[in-house]
């Protein structure tokens, strides 16, 4: 579309959806049918055809739904689209003979150029003998570059290893520290439980004591207190 300014309905829709999303418009690409008047023959019956295949673009408006976009250019009728913007028959077939007429064209340079070819590719065989020196340098720069792969290969497995190893020791850092996180939980629900238990006797001690003291009026006051306590 951008060299030969050309395209299909489905160019025209897409390009124009991609563009209206870049400005945050809602917009969707749809595809369809579309039928004149003269397709219905005989009642409410028309032959669906592929040539009456096309696309087009669908906006988003608040408070009324999504609203229909014509982006095909010379597109017209009252639903806004037509079929498929394909290529008409008489150019499909000027261009079937523009490149029939050139293919012959080149087949006919090509045999001319053919014998004048073969004369100087005897030359050039002629001409053209191996030299044992290219070889030799050939030989030698393709040692190097082999050797400098091979060292390259080597390098990349050393810092493969490293870095292997790095993730192993991080790793096992990560261990040790859930495993210490663990444990210290632990203690700290221990001795929570411990302290928890020591309160308990204590209390327990104590509300004996004062239940069994020897002064009357206290030992009603603590009994007192104890069933308030249990209320």
């Amino acid at each position: 579309m951008l060299e030969n300014k050309k395209g299909y309905c489905m160019h025209f829709a897409s390009s124009t959806v991609l563009l209206l999303r870049t400005i945050n418009v809602p917009a969707r690409y749809t595809t369809g049918f579309v039928l004149d008047e003269g397709d219905f023959k005989g009642g409410n019956v028309a032959a669906v055809t592929q040539a009456k295949a096309h696309a087009w673009v669908e906006v988003y408006v608040k408070g009324v739904g999504w609203v229909m976009i014509e982006a095909t250019p010379g597109s017209g009728g009252s639903s806004g689209s037509e079929p498929m913007d394909e290529p008409a028959a008489g150019k499909a077939e000027e261009t079937n003979q523009q490149n029939i007429e050139e293919q012959k064209s080149n087949s006919n340079d090509q045999q001319g150029s053919n014998g004048s070819g073969s004369q100087s590719s005897q030359q050039n065989s002629q001409s053209s003998e191996p030299n044992p020196e290219n070889k030799e340098q050939k030989s030698q720069g393709n040692t190097q570059s082999n050797s400098k792969n091979k060292q390259t290969e080597k390098k990349k497995k050393k810092k493969t290893k490293k870095d292997i190893k790095k993730k192993e020791v991080q790793n096992q850092s990560e261990d040790h520290k859930v495993i210490f996180i663990v444990i210290i939980f632990v203690l700290f629900f221990v001795i929570a439980t411990i302290i928890l238990v020591l309160r308990r006797k204590y209390l327990l001690k104590q509300r004996e004591k004062l239940l069994s003291q020897e002064n009357i009026n206290k030992k009603y006051i603590a009994y007192y207190d104890y069933l308030n306590e249990l209320k």
